[in-house]
This record gives structure tokens, sequence and C-alpha cells, in this order.
């Protein structure tokens, strides 16, 4: 690779043979179409000032010549050629130190204060924050700045997509049809139209092979505190939550072991299996809340939320926000609403229908097959039976994810101002489709066919068979093709150190700075410049949107008809404690970096697996009173005394989860105790400020009117009383 000097840096760099190193924490990848005018356009914009536009980042260039790779053409916009691959540009992001702490204070990062409170960082008061010196307690060396690495990442990422152009119609040079909407990121539109291929934050080897060692390469608690640090707080939030509820999965599924080794049919204990699920599950739920507090407090995201700030891709006319002040685009809330009302949900529905239709047709097949099995009774004929319910759960899994994209594109079109709006609307598309699309044939069997053998059967294979398709989909199938592309990128790199030696250039090893045409400007060492060759080809890790979904849906599985099939909860546990590794095997072997993002809590999910435990306490409490032993031993009651019994029941269950939650409180003492410190302290330090305000305006006053001076420190006479 060759790497491209900054143009500004020639001039300075004839007084001194001194090289400093270059920190990269972020890549960005163009795509090697490009034009020339727009790539200079972008990395002016990149390193010019905040007040022109600009995130004020410290860039250098590499030449990656693996042009054939990347996207082929990038359509009319920038024109179409057919010639040889062209080397592409990756550009390594850094920044000034001070910048960054400047930039944390803006952005109000939270950190640990000298007496344990968490307080919005100050520049000017930064001797009085735990660890400033840079000797934190966490295992990462950063003799610079006490920012965590994913707090960098982040901040420099935040300056990458707060890029605009000041221009009243700003046009990209060398994109003529291209006109951005006024302050609209730059980098942001630049993606979206394929001239930035990709952008993600470089991994750090060391540190990921210390934090994989205690991680996924061993059984046990996972290190989650070092995970927030590395990955931010919402890749932690999630592991957390999985931990918790992996472990919340234990009592059920120990209970459904012995229920299935012994007299399952009995009444009592199906009645007693499945109350216990349903008032788990809510003591489940209410302790995650609590846990998720403690872990943002700590992390210093709790109730950061209210100030969030305008997503990157949201478009529409300036304004200026009455709250901040700030000027900022403005897209009218009826026109979002028209979109959702009348486009979207109109066209989820249909997608619903469509989901319906495939059951039915699944149902069909079944019917077929049965009575083909019946007429031949051979062992070929038994196997067949089961394969219209393996190819059903395979296509449930194909056309989720055919609608994910769908979601997906109908959520930008809609153009919600913030990320927790986008967030929770795509979460609501998610939800809706995948719940019918997975659980509308089980509810057929249950309530309209009334085979409870048929559900249990049809449970089980749905649970098993999607369970080994997300574990093959999600690791095995990404490494095995990282592994190809890793090769050919290795072949290259290879290829490249050889023509170096053949040219009587030394190898440069692991560690050491690479030879610099210009002696000053900062330099990347050999080892950065391939580590991003290598991560380059890796898949880009988008969030973990499908990871909750995944859960939410076992979640179905296990609570939805726990009465029919008591081991569910036994292979869920099995699937999670797998989950775990492999989920962490991949964010740290074969996916890019993914953006550290803060958050406190798993938002809308939170609700969406409220509302599965309220369906789960309907559904499990009506199969209760269809089974054959509820009907025989109360049948004298009649259809509607049963029917009132049941509602009962049904009410009195939700009365206990009710309950329970208002019994355990969200918020730990201990936080509510250092939430009100802070406060008050905040309180106290406003109020010292405004009284030193107060005083030194009286001195300038008194300064102004010497005559007012001179009255105050006149004694009073006797003719004055």
């Amino acid at each position: 690779m060759e790497e491209i000097p900054p143009k500004d840096s020639e001039a300075s760099s004839k007084g001194s043979t001194a090289q400093r190193s270059f920190q990269t924490y972020v890549v960005l990848e163009l795509n090697y179409e490009a034009p020339p005018a727009t790539v200079e356009w972008l990395l002016s914009h990149i390193q010019s000032p905040k007040s022109r536009g600009g995130a004020q980042l410290e860039a250098i260039t590499v030449l990656n010549h693996k042009g054939q790779d990347n996207i082929p053409v990038i359509g009319s916009l920038m024109g179409k050629n057919d010639g040889p691959s062209k080397p592409e540009k990756i550009v390594h992001l850094s920044i000034d130190t001070e910048r960054m702490l400047l930039l944390a204070e803006l952005m109000e990062i939270r950190k640990v204060y000298a007496d344990g409170t968490l307080r919005e960082f100050l520049r000017e008061d930064r001797d009085n924050f735990k660890d400033s010196d840079g000797t934190a307690s966490a295992p990462y060396d950063d003799p610079d700045t006490f920012l965590t690495t994913s707090e960098k990442q982040r901040i420099i990422l935040h300056e990458l997509e707060s890029v605009h152009s000041t221009d009243p119609e700003p046009k990209i040079p060398g994109c003529p049809k291209l006109t951005l909407y006024p302050y609209e990121s730059i980098v942001r539109r630049l993606i979206e139209e394929g001239v930035i291929s990709k952008l993600y934050p470089l991994h750090e080897p060391k540190i990921l092979e210390q934090l994989g060692q205690k991680w996924y390469a061993k059984a046990g608690y996972q290190p989650i505190s070092e995970i927030q640090q590395y990955f931010g707080e919402t890749i932690a939030m999630y592991f957390a939550f999985l931990g918790h509820y992996t472990m919340g999965l234990i009592p059920p599924a120990l209970i459904g072991l012995i229920y299935w080794f012994t007299a399952w049919e009995d009444i009592n204990k199906n009645v007693f299996f499945a109350i216990f699920n349903l008032i788990w599950t809510t003591v489940f739920l209410e302790t995650w809340k609590r846990t998720s507090v403690q872990l943002s407090y700590q992390w210093g995201t709790l109730n950061t939320t209210q100030h969030e700030r305008p997503r990157a891709s949201y478009y529409g006319d300036l304004s200026v926000n009455p709250v901040t002040g700030y000027r900022e685009p403005h897209y009218p809330k009826w026109k979002r609403q028209l979109k959702f009302y009348f486009v979207s949900l109109p066209i989820i529905f249909l997608c619903l229908v469509f989901a319906f239709c495939v059951m039915v047709l699944y149902f069909w097949c079944q019917e077929w097959v049965e009575g083909y099995d019946k007429a031949e009774g051979t062992w070929g004929s038994m196997g067949v039976l089961y394969l219209p319910c393996v190819v059903y759960g395979v296509v449930i899994g194909v056309m989720n994810a055919g609608y994910r994209k769908l979601a997906v594109t109908l959520n930008n079109w809609e153009n919600h101002r913030l990320q927790s709006a986008y967030d929770n609307h795509l979460i609501f598309k998610l939800v809706l489709h995948d719940f019918v699309n997975c659980f509308v044939s089980l509810f057929w069997v249950a309530f309209y066919m009334q085979d409870l053998s048929r559900l249990k059967y049809l449970l089980t294979s749905l649970l098993i068979t999607q369970q080994l398709i997300g574990q093959i989909l999600e690791a095995a199938v990404p490494f095995y093709f990282y592994r190809q592309r890793a090769k050919g990128v290795v072949k290259l790199q290879e290829g490249g150190q050889e023509k170096k030696q053949e040219g009587g250039l030394e190898l440069v090893k692991d560690g050491e700075t690479t030879e610099s045409t210009q002696d000053t400007h900062k330099h990347i060492s050999e080892s950065t410049k391939r580590q991003a060759e290598l991560e380059s080809v890796m898949e880009p890790f988008n969030s973990v949107l499908d990871d909750y979904l995944e859960m939410f849906l076992q979640f179905g599985y296990v609570f939805l008809f726990s009465s029919v099939f008591p081991l569910a909860a036994f292979w869920a546990l099995l699937n999670n404690v797998t989950e775990v590794r492999t989920d962490a095997f991949k964010l740290c072997r074969i996916f890019q970096r993914p953006t550290a993002q803060p958050t406190d809590s798993i938002g809308a999910w939170q609700v969406a697996f409220e509302l599965m435990g309220v369906i789960s306490v309907i559904t499990n409490t009506a199969l209760i009173g269809m089974s054959p032993t509820v009907q025989a031993s109360l049948g004298h009651l009649g259809p509607v005394n049963m029917l009132l019994l049941f509602v009962i029941v049904e009410h009195m269950v939700l009365g206990i989860k009710v309950a329970i939650s208002y019994l355990i409180p969200d918020t730990p003492d201990w936080v509510d105790v250092a939430l009100a410190r802070a406060d008050y302290q905040t309180k106290q330090v406003w109020r010292k400020q405004k009284l030193q305000e107060i005083h030194s305006s009286r001195l300038k006053q008194e300064k102004e009117s010497p005559e007012l001076t001179n009255l105050r420190q006149r004694k009073p006479l006797i003719t004055d009383l």
C-alpha cells in the first residue's frame, strides 16, 4: 500500500526529521470509481474547521490495491469505468487529544468524579475526575486521555456524520446530479450513493484478544464492563440481557425436565407448571429493569435519551429548535404520520395476509403428506411426513429476512427525527410481522383445530429448526466467507511485500513504522495498514436488532404454549448457552467493529417482552381449559360456567403479574440516592454561580457609580437620625 501525505504538511516537513505516530480510530473506505473531485471535496470537509461545516479531524489516505473486491460501479452519477480495477483509497481518521476532550464536554459524556458520582465531563475540572491522568482501572492502556476506546470512536463518528455543506444550494463536485438538503449529512449521503463504500471503527488486536479470552474462550460470567468499554453500551446491554434471560431459563428448564420424565399428564402438575412460567416471566422482566438501571447508571447513560439529537440521515427544512436554540432540519409530523398510516401500515397488512396464505399452503401440504403416508406405510413415507414442517420452518426464516429489508426501507422513507423513534417504529414493524409469521400456525392448530398433540409436534419442529438454522447462518456461514476473502487479501499483502524486497526495501515488522515521503507528518504503521485491509473484507455489524428479535421469538415459543411442551425452556437454554459464545465470537472475529452507541435500556423490546407475557397468560389458560383431563373433570359445569371460571383464573394470574411488577421497584435504592445526591449537588453549584454573578454585578455597579459607594460608606450623622 502507498501512503498519501496531507498536502499542507509539505512545507513544514523540511525543517525536522522527527516522525509522529498516527493513532487510527476510524477507517473510511472510498469506492475506487469515486471521482477525484468528490474525494478531494470530502477530505477537505473532514479536515476543515467546525465553523465551516467540517469535522476538524486528522486524516491520512492510503492506497489499497484491491479494487476488484469492491463495488463495481456507482452508476450514472459518476460515470461507469470498464477499464482495469483501480486502487481504493482508505482514509485513516484520528483526532487531537485536546479537541477530543472538548467534544466529550460538548457531547455531555459522563465520567466518574472524585467523590464517586457521575458528572458531565468538564475540561477545566478534569483533575477532579477519576483516573483523568490515564491510569484507569480498566485494562486499557491509554496515556493520552481517560476516555474509553468506544467513547473516542463515538466522538469521531459523531463529528464525521455532522459534516455538512454551508452553501445555500449545496452540490457535490464530481456528482452533478446529486443535490444535498440544507445541512444534510455529507457522509451519510455519500454512503447511500456508494461513494463511501465502508465506514467502521478499527479493532485493537491486543485488547480484543484479552477480551476474547475472558468472553467466548471459556464458560462463565461475561465481562460486561469490559464489553461496554470496548464495544459501547448498546452491545453490552444486549449481552447483559441475553445473560439475564439465559439464567432466567434455568428454573423452567429444570422443572420441565423433571415433569417430562414423570407423569406429565397429571392435571395438577400441568396447571402448576403453566402458572409458574407465567409468574416467572414477570419476575424475570422486573428484575431485568433493575439490572438495566444499575448498568446504565454505572456507564453514565441513565436518563440521557431526553437530550437526544437528530439522526444524521434526518432531513427537512432548516429551522431553529425552540428548546436548544440550534439550527437543525425540521420535517412536518403530519407528513410522517401520513406515510406511516396510509403507506407503511397497508404494506405491512399485505405482508401479514401473505404469511397467512403460506400457513394455509403448509397445512394443505401436511394433510396431503399424511394421506400419502397412510397409503404407503413405508420408512421413506414416514421420513416425508416431517418434510413439510421442516420446509415451513425454513420458509418462515426466509420470509422474515426478506420482510426485514422492506421494513428498513419503509422506516428510512418515513424520516424519523430521533434514533429512538426510528428504532421503536422499526421494532413495531418487525415484531408485528414476525409474530404473525411465526405463531399464526400455532394459534391455528391450538384454537381452531384444537389438536394439542399436533401443536406439540409443530412447536418442537419450529423451535429446534429455527435455532439450528440461526446458529449456522449467524456464525458458521459468515466465518467461512470471511476466511475466503481474508486469504485473498493475505496473498495480495504477501505479493506486495515480495515486490518491496525485490526493489531493495526491507520488510516492515509489526509495530514498526513505514518510511514516509515526508519526515514530519504523522505516519501509519505497516501493521495498522494491514489490519485495515483485513478488516475491510469483514462483514459490517449493523445492529443487535436481529439478535433481540431472535430472542423475542424464542421467548414466545417457550412461554406461549408452555403447558403443551415442557421441554421448550430446556432447548432454549441449550441454544442460549451456545448463543452467548457464538455472538461473542462473531463480534470479535468475523464482523467489523460496530459503532458504539449509548443506551440506558433495551428500549421498546421491554414492552414487547411484557406484551408477550400477557398473551402467554391468555393462551396457557385457554390450553389448560381445552385439555381432555380438565374437560372430563369440569364438564358438569357446562360451557358457559367453564368459560367464566377460566376467565376468572386468567384475570387472577394477570393480577398477580401486576402485583409483582409493583412490588419489585424498577430502580435500586442506592441508585435513587446517588441520583438525588447528584441533583442536589448540581443545584448547589448552580446557586453558587448565581450568587457569584449577583456579587460581580454589584461590584461592577459600584465601580461605575462612585456616589453610590460613598453613600454606602458614609457614617450616619445626627441630622440623618
